[in-house]
């Protein structure tokens, strides 16, 4: 009955768990009697998506978002996939076993792809995925993730990152593997960085690299940083919205410096400019030797943010 209702649908998310024979034909249906649906996104563990679901959904020419979590998608279709992501805007595909064509020549380019999530295990290799990357020359947002533990060919992304998809400012890398020099260069690669999550921790280079973003960056979550980095991103990132997974030690807020007529060591802050913070999730480590409370002037500094949400863990 629902199928013969509902015809105007623009926006459609399907998340599933229990799958009989008759829901492939039903959501086909479904699909077939909305052609100008915009954005679709499913989420299913267990099936294979039929042919006939994918046809209808590439008879869908204003689709612009589409977001597949599967456990498995075959290589049929996966071409129906990078068929309807000729005119996309926005795709995603999460899975565990994703079995890619031998080659992608048969789509020369992603015109409108402006954002591209590629969350894989297997079957899916990295270099296949920068071959479809360099396709999608208006790029915004990318976010690769994977389970596997080869190292991450970082001269390969810096190349995409200049010469390809120069308009990425959106970036979020899952891989442990990547080393502070892989990062380093990437962030240098970059014209502009808004947002940044990082799988893998900071060090001393990419931090540097880093720097070169702090009037842009918005959105940050990354692991690794000392509490003078983040203690530096608080005092020198004027537009950032939302920073989590970092370390901030008191002593590097408070700081101190000495007093040129006694010689005695007294508390200098400098004020966090983040303004704009609505999100904070961050570890505090108290000052040594000092009580378990947090420290008035780390309490000072937090009140002066206009966060939404905050979540704050105080380390020994």
């Amino acid at each position: 009955i629902y199928t013969k209702t509902c015809t105007k649908l623009e926006y459609l998310f399907v998340d599933l768990s229990f799958w009989t024979p008759e829901t492939w034909n039903q959501l086909t249906t479904l699909i077939q009697r909305n052609p100008k649906l915009k954005s679709f996104e499913i989420r299913e563990n267990n099936e294979i998506m039929s042919i006939d679901f994918m046809e209808a959904m590439s008879a869908c020419l204003e689709l612009r978002n589409l977001q597949v979590h599967m456990y498995h998608l075959d290589e049929a279709c996966m071409e129906h996939i990078l068929d309807i992501a000729v005119r996309l805007e926005h795709l995603q595909i999460n899975g565990l076993s994703n079995m890619l064509p031998k080659s992608l020549d048969k789509w020369p380019c992603f015109p409108a792809m402006k954002k591209l999530t590629l969350k894989v295990e297997t079957h899916f290799p990295i270099q296949l995925q920068f071959e479809m990357i360099r396709k999608c020359p208006e790029l915004r947002a990318l976010e690769l993730s994977t389970d596997g533990h080869d190292q991450f060919p970082a001269s390969d992304f810096c190349d995409i990152l200049k010469t390809y998809c120069p308009f990425i400012e959106d970036l979020k890398l899952h891989y442990d593997s990547m080393t502070d020099m892989d990062l380093s260069q990437i962030l240098e690669s970059c014209r502009k960085v808004t947002t940044l999550h990082m799988g893998s921790a900071f060090g001393e280079q990419a931090f540097h690299s880093l720097s070169r973003h702090f009037i842009d960056i918005q959105y940050l979550q990354c692991h690794g940083l000392t509490g003078a980095m983040t203690q530096q991103i608080m005092t020198s990132c004027p537009n950032l919205i939302e920073f989590s997974g970092a370390n901030l030690d008191a002593r590097d807020v408070i700081g101190t410096e000495k007093d040129e007529t006694t010689g005695e060591g007294m508390m200098v802050t400098q004020d966090w400019i983040c303004t704009r913070m609505q999100h904070l999730a961050i570890f505090i480590n108290k000052v040594e030797g000092k009580s378990h409370e947090l420290h008035p002037g780390v309490i000072r500094q937090i009140a002066k943010l206009r966060v939404k949400t905050i979540t704050i863990s105080q380390q020994a």
